[in-house]
């Protein structure tokens, strides 16, 4: 296929003497897509500063949104297959999970490596997109802090005052002969009421950080809008 490349272009560049100028300034442009493939890496989870292999979500939220979004968001060119520890056997013998990026290497991978890092007060997603030779590309980071929700509290005191004791009086008169007749009788009246209003210690509910689905939805497109290649 070289030879004949060779050939054609010798063949171009004898002059055709029917040729006319105009037709000889013509210039022949020859451009070519890159098609890329991506093998993703498990991730990587270190919890409160030691390495842990449980996460919320498992590899294949990774991989599942490497392969959806980057028709979408990867526009330097085209990716033509992702690959995880399950699927990269179909393409290649090399054992990536000992040494992914020799591996890469030899069969012209590019790779991705997710970081994971949690902690009570942060946790952090980071991606880095390695071509074939091990340079970084490609790379994104979300973050997430710990929220805190604080809910005021108070106490309400009513009291009642004593009992007031009184005294009434009632009487009937006849108004034809204009004699009346009544007396007393004992009244008890409520005390007054008070009410008081105390401030006790808030309610503090603690959201410790976590990375969720839609944090590595926006860290792959990230990562793909970032791509420099």
């Amino acid at each position: 296929m070289f030879l004949l490349f060779l050939t054609l272009v010798g063949i171009a560049d004898v002059p055709n003497p029917h040729e006319s100028e105009h037709d000889a300034q013509k210039e022949i442009i020859v451009s070519s897509t890159r098609y890329a493939e991506i093998y993703v890496e498990d991730p990587m989870v270190i919890s409160n500063g030691e390495s842990s292999s449980i996460y919320e979500h498992d590899s294949i939220t990774i991989f599942t949104k490497m392969n959806q979004k980057h028709r979408t968001w990867y526009t330097q060119g085209k990716v033509s297959g992702v690959y995880n520890d399950e699927t990269i056997g179909f393409q290649s013998d090399c054992n990536y999970k000992t040494n992914s990026l020799k591996c890469a290497n030899q069969d012209g991978l590019w790779v991705l490596r997710t970081i994971i890092n949690e902690d009570p007060e942060q946790a952090t997603v980071n991606m880095l997109l390695f071509d074939e030779n091990g340079v970084v590309i490609g790379q994104s980071s979300i973050s997430k802090t710990k929220k805190v929700n604080i809910i005021e509290r108070q106490k309400t005191t009513t009291t009642q005052g004593p009992t007031q004791q009184g005294v009434g009086y009632a009487r009937n008169c006849d108004q034809q002969n204009g004699s009346c007749v009544g007396g007393s009788f004992p009244i008890n009246s409520s005390g007054n009421t008070t009410t008081q209003v105390e401030d006790l210690e808030p309610t503090v509910i603690e959201l410790p950080p976590k990375i969720r689905d839609r944090d590595i939805d926006q860290a792959v497109i990230m990562l793909y809008l970032s791509i420099n290649y």
